[in-house]
């Protein structure tokens, strides 16, 4: 049967709108030592061509929006995010007057490693059964309350992350670095794995998300433009691509650009929506060769049938500060009305018409440094911009993990790590991580003004989690957060046997944390479960 090439959308016609920014990618962090400059990209996977096609005539999957365990165990974890609206919101009945009460229930040491450490996924939880991966892509099933490892599934496919598994209609899902797999939940048994995709020359780092009978993923870190992937959850066939780079000259300069990082929003109006990911560009580059780079460090809208664009909002043209729009975006609702939420690297979180892709508000969170231009006058050739210099926010800054929405209140993860440039040709530039620090800000829903903002002494690389009146978050260095919902005070905290870049998965009496990140020799990797009335 013949092929048809990606959709590439169209670079004009159904523009919501067009702000004056750019942003960048999920990158882990994998550092013991202070100082820490990360590789170059030169050495990424590339697609040819358009990378994908799909087979003509194939007639597209079907089936409900959310799985079966998506309604039978809500009250559980069941999807990377907690549900398909990516809210992050846990069905527990820990809250602040019981909190202090969490301890040490079990632990499961963390063997697989990937490029960021030993485990950077969100744990999923149904059925009382929790679905773990680990940095090289290695898949266990655990009892939720005793920690005993029920199957192990062995792909030992060193991952860059965040990646995690999904559960959808007895079937476990995710991605190693080369492919997209199906497991049995109850045995662990292979049903397929998809290693086919752009003649295997793309690298996959996101967590799967399953909805209307398709498993939704996306390539990462791939010369050429990343690429959106809708496949059959009963086959892995694919149904769909999306080329989230359709611009020319940004396919000429032959950087790594787009995909996606965190797990897609599958939309109760028939559609997904994926936070894209930046253009791997230097100073130089950016202002040689100008471009908007679409669709990167944007929000794009896709219908989930087809892959059609159906709207696209671009955060930060021509962007040369690594300000991905990465994180998944969140459907919820201000004042009766839907709203889709977006963020990412570039420090900014956006809220839009989920219909229309109508901007309706812009908040920048954390610490700006007088550079959220640069990139918009890079593309208009008036930059004046001499290195050496240091950026907030910083390539691992802003918004780096997921946020959580309660109530009409958005809670933010914030980063504050500045990165220094030397030299107009640096793409990537330095930070001194353990100097690094971080805020969590409660944003009203249909406004956006910030409620309050809580310091905290260390990176928030776990994301936000809401639990009753607290919401959750890890740090770089290993502490577990739990803060006041009501005024963003800490309430309770507790330190993991190694760094954390990991977001908790809760349900009922119990918290899973991951502490894959050995900061120092005597640092041991484990998932941590702390119960109430464990101490």
């Amino acid at each position: 049967m013949g092929k048809v090439g990606c959709s590439r959308g169209a670079e004009s016609g159904t523009l919501a709108s067009v702000s004056r920014r750019v942003p960048g990618t999920w990158i882990g962090v994998v550092m013991s030592a202070v100082l820490i400059v990360l590789p170059s990209c030169s050495s990424a996977p590339q697609a040819t061509g358009t990378g994908c096609g799909t087979v003509a005539g194939r007639v597209a999957s079907s089936g409900p929006r959310a799985p079966l365990e998506d309604i039978e165990f809500a009250n559980e974890w069941p999807s990377p995010n907690g549900d398909l609206d990516n809210t992050r919101v846990a069905h527990s009945t820990i809250i602040s007057a019981n909190v202090a009460t969490l301890g040490v229930a079990w632990t499961i040491p963390l063997k697989g490693s990937g490029a960021n450490g030993r485990d950077f996924a969100n744990p999923v939880v149904a059925n009382g059964v929790a679905y773990l991966q680990d940095g090289a892509s290695n898949v266990m099933a655990v009892n939720y309350s005793t920690g005993q490892v029920l199957w192990s599934h062995v792909f030992n496919s060193p991952d860059y992350g965040p990646n995690g598994v999904t559960i959808a209609d007895g079937n476990i899902y995710g991605v190693t670095a080369a492919g997209v797999f199906a497991l049995d939940a109850s045995t662990g048994r292979q049903l397929w794995y998809a290693t086919h995709l752009a003649s295997g020359k793309v690298s996959f780092d996101i967590p799967a998300q399953v909805g209307y009978g398709k498993v939704f993923v996306s390539s990462a870190l791939t010369v050429g433009g990343g690429i959106l992937y809708a496949l059959d959850a009963k086959t892995g066939a694919t149904i769909w691509c999306f080329q989230t780079v359709s611009d020319k000259i940004g396919q000429q300069l032959q950087s790594t650009a787009g995909g996606a990082w965190d797990a897609l929003l599958i939309g109760p109006d028939e559609s997904v929506y994926a936070g894209i990911g930046n253009p791997y560009l230097s100073q130089q580059q950016a202002q040689t060769s100008p471009s908007r780079e679409l669709y990167t460090d944007s929000i794009v809208k896709l219908n989930q049938g087809t892959g059609k664009l159906e709207w696209y909002y671009q955060a930060f043209p021509d962007d040369f500060h690594d300000w991905d729009l990465q994180v998944s975006p969140i459907y919820a609702a201000a004042g009766g009305h839907p709203v889709v939420l977006a963020a990412g690297k570039g420090g900014v979180v956006f809220a839009f018409d989920p219909t229309s892709g109508a901007l309706l508000w812009k908040t920048p969170v954390g610490i700006h440094n007088g550079h959220d231009q640069d990139d918009q006058l890079a593309l208009e050739r008036k930059l004046k911009l001499t290195p050496p210099y240091s950026i907030y926010p910083g390539q691992a800054g802003g918004v780096e993990t997921n946020m959580a929405v309660a109530d009409s209140v958005a809670y933010v993860p914030v980063v504050d790590l500045p990165w220094t440039y030397t030299s107009a040709t640096q793409v990537v530039g330095t930070a001194k991580f353990l100097q690094g620090t971080g805020e969590m800000v409660a944003l009203d829903l249909g406004t956006g003004e910030p409620l309050w903002t809580t310091k905290l002494d260390q990176m928030p690389f776990g994301g936000a989690t809401v639990a009753n009146d607290l919401v959750f978050t890890t740090t770089f260095t290993g502490e577990v957060v739990a803060l006041s919902r009501k005024d963003g005070s800490i309430v309770w905290t507790s330190h993991l046997p190694a760094g954390s870049n990991s977001a908790l998965a809760i349900a009922g009496d119990t918290l899973l944390a991951g502490a894959g990140l050995p900061l120092s020799t005597t640092q041991h990797p484990v998932v941590v479960a702390y119960k109430l009335g464990a101490k």
